[in-house]
């Protein structure tokens, strides 16, 4: 097999497969292929349950104060933070994994550095948002987890990024 022949395998066996090849080499340093792509589904499933729970706070509220006209300004306005903060965690982080999966090698590693940045932007989002750390066993649902679930998936991107 010519050297061009076994490059683009390789090339091929990476991107097709996400199998890291012989020595290891993925296009970019430390980024594991097979562990993105594990972590990404992961991610959308935590992110999809992240954002129906916050819904179901939304609707919990809406309910339990719907005869309180008293609290209607504030029930208003906590709805809208409910609702801008799940909105902030649908960003561009999934079509940027996208991207890294399924980019050739060549084309991987500024894909990879786009990805790490939106990776940062949203951990600092759920992790630095004082609501976000209030949500997991509040007092209105108690067995709702929303940020615990999403940081450790984000910190499994992290760690399969490099």
């Amino acid at each position: 097999m010519s050297d061009s022949g076994s490059t683009a395998q390789k090339d091929w066996v990476v991107r097709v497969l996400g199998v890291t090849p012989p020595g290891g080499d993925t296009g970019a340093t430390g980024l594991s292929l097979v562990k993105l792509g594990k972590a990404r589904v992961e991610f959308i499933e935590v992110q999809r349950r992240a954002t129906t729970a916050i819904g179901l706070l939304r609707q919990t509220l809406q309910t339990q104060y719907a005869d309180d006209t008293e609290q209607a300004p504030q029930l208003a306005k906590a709805d809208g933070v409910l609702a801008a903060l799940a909105d902030g965690l649908d960003g561009a982080l999934n079509d940027e994994l996208d991207a890294v999966l399924t980019a050739d090698v060549a084309k991987r590693p500024p894909l990879t550095e786009t990805a790490r940045a939106s990776l940062q932007r949203l951990t600092k989002y759920v992790t630095g948002n004082p609501i976000m750390s209030e949500l997991d066993g509040n007092e209105v649902l108690p067995q709702m987890q929303v940020t615990g679930p999403l940081v450790a998936r984000l910190q499994a991107i992290a760690d399969a990024l490099g």
